[in-house]
């Protein structure tokens, strides 16, 4: 959580606000496009890593990859530019929480949510792969769930910074391109040829697809392997798994999902295509969407909107569900995606660095990749959410859930000052409001 330095060619375009995520070789910030007002996020690589011939065209690899991959449920590239032979990205700013942040803090998805994030991924890679690209990194940490223009959520992948891309580019189709770091693979959702830097297609990303989908209905870790020819194929333990959590999924959908993460990739769903096509058949009828970003409020349509739905919007069967002019929350404050990393820092100097999911009057999510225990006390460290200054304050750790690998953490502020207060409760309606909806009244209780 140093601070950094941001070169001046880019601070006269972008108003930088905060930090959104840091990794070993880039930052994400949040900005503002000083002519436009547009929210976007910039992504550049770190001081001590500008100087890197190769990661410098790796950032640009990953330009022209978000280029090919233009799809509504993938992250949206809207410039690549160089500030004093530094290469950055501007992206689309995505106000949102990870899957991964999401499968850390609940068991598992429902099913209907689980197959519509699924298919929503499999539409995204199908366009991919139509046009020869392959993502090569697809897990939940690469996922996001958005509100789009009008409200709904959507799925979009991030992250292309180890994509294959097609032709020459892609050094003709082999593992040649990842850089010396790509050790961060996830090795559950890897599929075996991956991991063993052998030749690589769109099936990579189908057995991807397959781990993250087993993951978001059973809760469980996928099973992942190694060599291309195993005693034990990963469809068939995934079948096994699914069958001994006993979970009530259609047979025919945990079927499908399993095939997915064939050991043997000529084993696999031949495309991403049937592979969603073959889940939605899979989940059969009465499995809808709950919806993973918590209740939104949709206000009823006031003038000459209400006019023109009175007068022209029809009326044929069947009629449109009714929405709620409010949805009350269980939550004492409302809350709203917040993604930045945070340090918390416990009473006897433990320090725990993560990054929160969503901030609320009251307080922090909090996932971290390492355990602590909940009950007690701590200051938690992070960047408040309009001024982008940087907040120590005091919380209580309400609750705690390990979650395989990772680790979910309630933090409920202590004295909070009225200053940071009102900037939180000001991004939370700024939030709500961009989403097309009036702000709930505060419900009593947790």
């Amino acid at each position: 959580m140093n601070e950094i330095q941001y070169p001046s060619a880019l601070t006269r375009k972008f108003a930088i606000r905060r930090e959104i995520a840091r990794g070993n070789t880039c930052v994400i910030l949040s900005a503002e496009h000083k002519s436009t007002g547009r929210a976007v996020a910039i992504k550049q690589l770190l001081p001590d890593r500008v100087h890197d011939e190769n990661l410098r065209a790796r950032l640009r690899i990953e330009a022209r990859a978000l280029e090919i991959a233009r799809h509504p449920n993938v992250v949206e590239i809207l410039d690549c530019d160089e500030v004093d032979g530094a290469p950055f990205l501007v992206l689309e700013m995505l106000e949102g929480r990870t899957l991964r942040g999401i499968l850390t803090s609940r068991p598992r998805l429902p099913i209907g949510d689980a197959v519509a994030v699924g298919r929503q991924l499999c539409d995204a890679a199908f366009h991919m792969h139509s046009h020869g690209l392959v993502h090569r990194h697809l897990h939940p940490g690469h996922v996001m769930l958005a509100r789009g223009r009008v409200g709904e959520e959507v799925v979009k992948i991030i992250d292309f910074s180890l994509a294959l891309l097609p032709g020459p580019e892609g050094e003709a189709g082999s593992l040649a391109g990842l850089p010396a770091d790509s050790g961060k693979l996830q090795p559950e959702y890897a599929s075996p040829e991956l991991l063993m830097r052998g030749d690589v297609d769109h099936r990579a990303d189908i057995y991807s697809l397959g781990a993250t989908v087993f993951e978001c209905l059973s809760g469980a870790t996928p099973p992942g392997g190694t060599r291309e020819e195993s005693d034990e194929d990963a469809s068939a333990q995934a079948a096994s798994m699914l069958r001994e959590l006993k979970l009530n999924l259609p047979t025919a959908l945990a079927d499908v999902v399993a095939r997915a993460m064939a050991t043997q990739r000529s084993a696999r769903h031949p495309d991403a295509h049937s592979f969603g096509l073959l889940m939605l058949e899979g989940a059969m009828d009465g499995f809808e969407p709950s919806g993973l970003l918590g209740p939104r409020s949709v206000p009823p349509p006031q003038g000459i909107a209400a006019e023109f739905a009175a007068r022209y919007v029809p009326t044929f069967p069947p009629p449109p569900r009714p929405v709620p002019a409010v949805v009350e929350q269980r939550r004492k404050n409302p809350r709203q995606p917040y993604v930045t990393p945070i340090r918390l820092q416990l009473t006897g100097g433990t320090l725990i660095d993560g990054h929160s999911e969503d901030i609320s009057e009251g307080g922090l999510l909090m996932v971290a990749s390492r355990s602590f225990a909940g009950g007690g006390h701590g200051e938690v460290r992070f960047a408040t959410p309009m001024t982008g200054k940087v907040a120590r304050l005091p919380v209580h750790i309400r609750w705690v859930r390990d979650n395989r690998d990772r680790v979910a953490a309630g933090l409920e502020f202590q004295g909070l000052p009225e200053a940071t207060r009102l900037e939180i409760a000001e991004y939370v309606r700024l939030m709500d409001r961009r989403r097309g909806s009036s702000s709930p009244p505060k419900a009593e209780g947790k």
